[in-house]
């Protein structure tokens, strides 16, 4: 029992198992709500004191937003620099590939979407096309030179592979120190790290792969 506004009341909260989404429990309480309200004793009054999906939605909302802002940005830079919609094209489609692949990983290694998770995918956007960029970039300069597109392609992707591999492992190195981590901490921060080394990983492979082949 609790007291609001210096009346009494009763605090019932609900929890969720790990299994389950906060945004399907809140959504699913909330429905329940009219119906326990039309049965219950005149003069009782339901409200909700606390909603965790807020939350939720607003960690999505800002991993969309950053999404959709930073495909933007490098989109501008490749199209003043390089002057090519196509390239522009291709190294924007670099972001949501890599985040969909993370989002895989995640998925196959047994984790959820949740706060943390999502804060990593937040984390991991503005490094995603790095590697796209620079392989376009240098496909880009090889033309330049007059080589043939399939030889500009090769030479260009193989010219940057070593320093892209070395940037990367460096990224994904740089967040390996949180498997020493212990209690409360291990939990938070695995998740974020792995979302970040999956999306940063899938954004090298798709550098090389989809990238190259889309040029």
């Amino acid at each position: 029992n609790v007291r609001i506004t210096g009346q009494r009341a009763s605090f019932l909260p609900i929890l969720k198992n790990s299994t389950a989404s906060t945004i399907a429990v809140v959504d699913a309480v909330k429905k329940m709500l009219p119906d326990i309200q039309a049965t219950a004793p005149e003069g009782l009054e339901l409200k909700m004191d606390f909603d965790q999906s807020v939350f939720v939605r607003a960690a999505v909302e800002n991993v969309v937003k950053e999404a959709i802002l930073s495909s933007l940005l490098v989109s501008l830079m490749i199209l003043v620099f390089l002057g090519s919609w196509r390239n522009t094209v291709v190294v924007a489609m670099s972001i949501p590939l890599s985040i969909f692949a993370g989002l895989v990983g995640l998925f196959l290694t047994g984790q959820s979407i949740n706060l943390m998770t999502l804060g990593g995918l937040a984390l991991a956007i503005g490094m995603l096309v790095d590697n796209a960029t620079v392989v376009m970039e240098n496909i880009h300069r090889n033309q330049s030179l007059g080589k043939p597109l399939t030889v500009a392609i090769i030479d260009g992707s193989a010219e940057v592979i070593q320093p892209l591999t070395v940037a990367t492992l460096c990224i994904c190195i740089v967040f390996f120190p949180v498997v020493f981590l212990t209690g409360p901490a291990r939990f938070l921060f695995i998740p974020l790290a792995i979302t970040v080394v999956l999306a940063m990983l899938a954004s090298y492979v798709l550098s090389f792969t989809v990238v190259p082949a889309f040029a």
